[in-house]
């Protein structure tokens, strides 16, 4: 079977003697734009008087959390002893691996703040967070594409499949006992297995999320709420799906359930977050405050 290959690309945009930009960097810098713009229109439905300090700070501190919270939330959940040999490893950024659950256990904390401080209802606050959510998202998926990394698991009969340069390593391990990977891995250029590009899954699957969860908060902006509930089912589901694509991290016995991956399990918190938020705007019938 014929097989693409990925492009290779430099993760290094620009050198200029000890400064080095990269494609993750300049990413982040465009989704954090891009999301800025998003949040500043959408903080005066929060309330129309809202001054422009408030805006960046909310600003700032989502992204900032949002970027901190996934990165250490990679590393405590895939990688905790490179803490012992590299205590700032949760710093290195660039290195593009990040986890949703850490993301979302750092910007919870930072909306109520800012609700309570600023006397804002935090449904209300949450809601426009989620909107501008999957760009900070679609940022960090766009380095993956780039860069070529964020791959899938090895599939050798898939018409879906790629073949990625920076996963040769890996595959070596994979397939050194195995006569059949060994011969896939030496009939192509690249020396390595064919896998799922699951970042292009990753990548579009925040497409539809942005999208939709848009088109939610333009029809229940009176209903504070329910746009963060719709967003965390939507993330969830789709999340799990995705994550039929990636090797699995867990032992066999789950490894042909839903639940293949750390990811896809800790999406199950974020089902019964929403339930939560549900039940509180129904059954307490929250109604947005009159400002």
């Amino acid at each position: 079977m014929e097989y693409f290959s990925y492009p290779v690309v430099d993760p290094v945009v620009f050198s200029l003697g000890p400064l080095t930009g990269n494609w993750y960097g300049l990413f982040f810098e465009i989704g954090l734009l891009i999301s800025s713009v998003l949040l500043a229109r959408r903080l005066k439905d929060v309330h129309p008087d809202i001054d422009g300090d408030r805006k960046a700070v909310l600003i700032f501190a989502c992204f900032f959390a949002l970027l901190l919270g996934a990165r250490m939330g990679y590393v405590l959940l895939y990688c905790p002893l490179s803490i012992i040999s590299e205590p700032l490893y949760f710093m290195q950024f660039w290195d593009g691996c990040t986890s949703f659950a850490g993301a979302i256990a750092l910007v919870i904390p930072v909306i109520w703040f800012c609700a309570r401080k600023w006397n804002i209802q935090s449904y209300r606050l949450a809601d426009i967070v989620v909107t501008a959510a999957p760009v900070a998202a679609l940022a960090v998926l766009a380095g993956d594409i780039v860069v070529g990394s964020g791959w899938g698991k090895v599939a050798v009969d898939s018409q879906l499949s790629m073949l990625f340069s920076s996963s040769k390593s890996e595959d070596m391990l994979i397939a050194w006992n195995n006569l059949d990977l060994i011969s896939v891995i030496n009939s192509n250029g690249y020396g390595v297995l064919p896998r799922y590009p699951s970042q292009l899954f990753e990548f579009s699957s925040q497409l539809f999320i942005l999208a939709v969860v848009s088109l939610i908060y333009s029809k229940t902006k009176d209903k504070p709420g329910l746009t963060t509930a719709a967003y965390l089912i939507i993330f969830a589901l789709t999340k799990m799906l995705t994550e039929q694509f990636q090797e699995s991290d867990l032992p066999v016995g789950l490894s042909e359930s839903l639940f293949v991956t750390k990811a896809a399990i800790l999406t199950l918190p974020l089902l019964i977050m929403s339930e939560i938020i549900i039940l509180s705007v129904f059954v307490s019938k929250i109604k947005s405050p009159a400002n």
